[in-house]
């Protein structure tokens, strides 16, 4: 992050800042080829009710990215008793990752029904000491998830990488705001912020239609619509703060405003594939579901 701070004739105060943000996540299996119990077993047991999971880890492997170019400029000016404020900020923002869920091996789980934990009491112990109770080999398959090996979840290139990125978003604010000092212990604050992000979730996408648009209608009623693009979100603010017996030892101080935000990572890449008509994307279909095949 770089910044200046200055000031110039007519009381005016300014601030510039410009900042780069890179986050990058890499998640690996650890457990494949250890010496942990059940590590090279070929699926994934997720026994979370007995306190076991072993196998390869069925998040891996994953990448996430995220890179923030963020420039900002707040000024000032004072007029008698009021101080004005204003500024503008421009964040462009990309994001995208990879993602392989289950694509080791399978993951498989039990429900573990009482009667099921009676019948795997009575059950040889397994490798590594662990009891006979919390023997995976003494339960009956209940759920099982596979992963397709894809590791993209979008069309977009992204961090050169041919696809999964997230829409790029450039995220626009502007304000203006007051800070008056009616009486010596009374200050009253209020202004008004605007903000726009270009790229919200998944908003260049056309609504479902067909079948997938009646089933998703029916669920809640306009759940099939294109994602809405918000372009009118201005946030107002009103802020007081009192004095009551001008020594200022005791401030009360009450604030309000309306504030958005927009939450455009993992919504935007979990939701585009189902809203795209092809692609090679991630799935993680369950073959088995409760005891029964699917």
């Amino acid at each position: 992050m770089v910044g200046a701070d200055f000031t110039t004739k007519g009381g005016y105060t300014h601030s510039f800042r410009f900042e780069y943000l890179k986050f990058i996540n890499n998640l690996g299996d650890t457990v494949l080829g250890s010496n942990l119990p059940f590590a090279n077993f070929p699926v994934s047991l997720n026994f979370a009710s007995f306190g076991f999971l072993t196998g390869p880890n069925f998040l891996a492997p994953q990448q996430t990215f995220q890179t923030d170019r963020q420039i900002k400029y707040d000024g000032s000016k004072l007029l008698g008793a009021h101080i004005l404020r204003y500024g503008a900020s421009y964040n462009r923002l990309r994001g995208g990752g990879l993602f392989s869920f289950s694509a080791i091996t399978a993951n498989v789980s039990p429900i573990g029904s009482t009667q099921e934990i009676a019948n795997a009491m009575n059950g040889p112990a397994c490798p590594g000491g662990i009891p006979a109770v919390s023997c995976p080999l003494n339960y009956p398959l209940d759920n099982v998830t596979l992963g397709n090996g894809e590791d993209c979840d979008t069309e977009i290139p992204a961090f050169n990488e041919p696809c999964s990125g997230t829409p790029p978003d450039n995220r626009i604010g502007l304000y203006v705001g007051d800070s008056w000092k009616v009486k010596p212990n009374l200050t009253v604050t209020y202004g008004v912020r605007y903000v726009r992000d270009t790229g919200r979730t998944d908003s260049d996408l056309p609504a479902f239609t067909g079948t997938a648009a009646t089933e998703l209608n029916a669920v809640m009623p306009g759940l099939a619509n294109r994602v809405n693009q918000p372009n009118h979100n201005f946030g107002p603010q009103l802020g007081v703060a009192w004095d009551p017996r001008k020594d200022s030892k005791t401030v009360i101080r009450a604030g309000i405003g309306v504030f958005y935000e927009n939450a455009i990572w993992n919504n935007a890449e979990f939701d585009r594939p189902e809203r795209l008509a092809t692609g090679a994307f991630l799935a993680n279909p369950t073959p088995c579901v409760g005891g029964s095949g699917v």
